[in-house]
């Protein structure tokens, strides 16, 4: 009896444990959501910050007295200035095109509401155990 009594109470705690523990991850989850769905919300529609602009795409090796004279340079390094060229041409039109602050705007908030989906759920199963009443 004396085993079947203290594994009852270890199944008990380790059960406790969980549900404690499940609980803490629910709620941590549901406020680290809340927060940064209120910080997003917050940051776009009162305070309008503004986000970075990225970088431009690197520029081919090509050392800098040749680039001063198109003669001196070879095939090959005029072919690879001539794609920089474009690539940059092409980036530069997407800069202008794309609108960064929508993007990172959509990607948190959907990382907020993702987060708030999973831990309402996860407190709302645990916590009752765990504030609730206990039975005898």
């Amino acid at each position: 009896m004396a085993r079947s009594t203290s594994s009852q109470q270890a199944t008990t705690w380790l059960t406790q444990l969980y549900f404690v523990l499940a609980s803490l991850l629910g709620l941590l989850c549901l406020v680290i959501g809340v927060a940064s769905l209120v910080n997003t919300l917050l940051m776009t529609y009162v305070v309008k910050v503004k986000a970075p602009r990225y970088s431009m795409p690197p520029q081919p090796y090509v050392e800098v007295a040749k680039l001063e004279k198109t003669t001196a340079l070879t095939p090959d390094e005029k072919e690879a200035l001539t794609r920089w060229q474009q690539d940059y041409e092409l980036w530069e039109k997407e800069q202008r095109d794309y609108d960064y602050e929508a993007e990172n705007r959509r990607r948190s908030l959907a990382w907020s509401i993702a987060l708030v989906i999973t831990g309402a759920p996860v407190f709302a199963l645990h916590a009752p155990r765990v504030f609730g009443r206990r039975k005898a």
